[in-house]
């Protein structure tokens, strides 16, 4: 083997770092050693200098003298096919000549015996001018060593320290993400309006639930203690009333949301396009040796090219606006828990918030190991790619059985870590749940004691209670922004060390 590290060379996607002569060789080797009963060498030498096609032709006549294999040989050059046991010389898609080599050169004026003078010829002086070109060479080399010597030195000391192919990953943060963000301000002012209303509505429609709660039960209950069917009466307008109130809410909340919706999502569609735009622009700025690393294999760069500004245009969006969503919701919700109801029970409420919030980021932290398991599917993904990107060579070679282990072996550490990330994502959501109802018990206690108590009313519990109640759902909601913002941290930091990337190119 004359590849500098042997059979562990490592030949680049698709053979990229071999010559054609050099790939010509490996195919017949992969061939040769498969012991196939028949073989087709189609124009085989075809790629080789004449020292190669002499090994390359020694090797193949041995072998066809040592084996019962049957060999068809196609080629235009004479010499590979001499010592075959028949040679057969088409024009024109018909047969005008066949026999071994001796029989066809017995043949005056005949296509064999002309082309074969003509290649000797040729085979003569390309032999010469080769034998003159190294002549040449080695007497500039011998000439020029001591003067360049120092030179070369230094220029592969300059080489090797810009030709690292590994990217240099830099920090992404939020800023970064508003930078990109800014061309779509204006949407983003108008998407903001509506995110308040949003986050206004779910706090707003507490105070319209504790109303209709508090008028039910305090006029049902005046109807049980006095039959007066007055109070039915009553109670029938205010639900009406209510309903109505319910109604003109919800259209006013759907303006807004679409208004939310369509601005967060224009925003991220345009972030999206603007970051695949600049991945894509700096991998073909990259040189080929970059593309040489297993890491970087095409399988693994479509698949970032594809998910990598995705993931980074959710904080830009549905995820951000989620986030300014949830900010006037817990606002909203405090003022209204501590200025139309129980100031008490709302400080206990506050006091509590804590355990649900660590519940919940609980949960959230193991999300962020979401992108590890994605991140470990890239090199499942690459060899995936190149087998399929050459599955004619692998049927060919009859590894479809070993391509397929290689694809499970590579798939059990993802796997592995898929188990454990499921069982601590399980125990997780579990306690998160758990401390949410234990939370919500207390709370309901306490405040039934403090109506029976006479310290605050009933109208003034049920308003605090809805009123952070349904905020906190909001809130977490919008938790998982904590769940993405580290894997599009990530994936912002890979587009933009692939962007910021100096290359000899440039």
């Amino acid at each position: 083997m004359s590849l500098p590290e042997n059979y562990d060379t490592l030949v680049g996607e698709k053979g990229v770092s071999l010559s054609g002569g050099q790939k010509q060789r490996v195919a017949i080797a992969r061939a040769i050693v498969r012991k196939p009963n028949i073989l087709v060498l189609d124009e085989a030498t075809s790629a080789l200098d004449n020292e190669s096609e002499k090994i390359v032709q020694t090797a193949l006549n041995n072998l066809m003298a040592t084996t019962n294999m049957t060999t068809l040989v196609i080629a235009h050059r004479l010499s590979t096919i001499r010592n075959a046991d028949k040679i057969v010389v088409l024009n024109e898609g018909h047969i005008v000549e066949s026999g071994t080599h001796d029989e066809l050169l017995q043949i005056e004026h005949g296509i064999y015996q002309n082309m074969y003078r003509i290649q000797e010829l040729r085979s003569q002086e390309e032999q010469q001018e080769a034998e003159r070109r190294e002549t040449e060479t080695k007497l500039e080399k011998t000439n020029l060593s001591r003067t360049l010597s120092g030179v070369s030195t230094k220029t592969d000391i300059s080489v090797s320290a810009v030709e690292k192919n590994f990217l240099a990953k830099q920090p992404f943060t939020l800023m970064d993400i508003a930078r990109l963000c800014k061309p779509e301000k204006n949407y983003f002012i108008v998407g903001l309006i509506g995110a308040c209303v949003g986050g206004i509505a779910m706090p707003a429609s507490a105070l319209l639930i504790t109303g209709m709660i508090t008028s039910m039960t305090e006029k049902y209950a005046m109807y049980e203690n006095t039959g007066d069917k007055s109070y039915l009466s009553d109670l029938y307008d205010n639900v009406e009333l209510y309903g109505i109130l319910y109604l003109v809410g919800a259209a006013v909340i759907a303006i807004f949301m679409y208004m939310q919706t369509y601005c967060f999502k224009f925003i991220e569609e345009k972030t999206t396009t603007r970051l695949r735009n600049t991945n894509f622009e700096g991998l073909c700025r990259q040189n080929v040796g970059f593309f040489d690393e297993k890491e970087n294999a095409t399988g693994a760069l479509t698949a970032d090219l594809a998910t990598n500004a995705t993931k980074v245009a959710l904080l830009s969006g549905d995820s951000q606006a989620r986030v300014f969503q949830a900010i006037f919701t817990l606002v909203a919700a405090l003022v209204i828990s501590f200025g139309f109801g129980s100031w008490l029970l709302s400080l206990i409420m506050l006091a509590i918030m804590p355990f649900l919030l660590f519940g919940h980021v609980a949960r959230m932290k193991q999300m962020q190991g979401g992108g590890l398991i994605s991140d470990d599917l890239a090199v499942p993904g690459a060899h995936a790619s190149e087998v399929l990107s050459n599955i004619r060579t692998v049927a060919a070679l009859g590894i479809e059985k070993r391509s397929a282990d290689v694809f499970d072996e590579l798939l059990e550490e993802p796997l592995q870590k898929g188990s454990k990330e499921a069982q601590i994502n399980g125990a997780s959501l579990g306690f998160s749940s758990f401390i949410m109802m234990a939370t919500y018990s207390l709370i309901f206690w306490y405040g039934a004691k403090k109506v029976n108590d006479g310290t605050i009313g009933f109208t003034e519990m049920m308003r605090t209670l809805m009123a952070i109640m349904m905020s906190v759902q909001i809130v977490s909601g919008a938790s998982s922004f904590m769940g993405d913002a580290p894997k599009a941290f990530k994936a912002g930091s890979t587009i933009f060390a692939i962007r910021d990337r100096v290359t000899t190119i440039d």
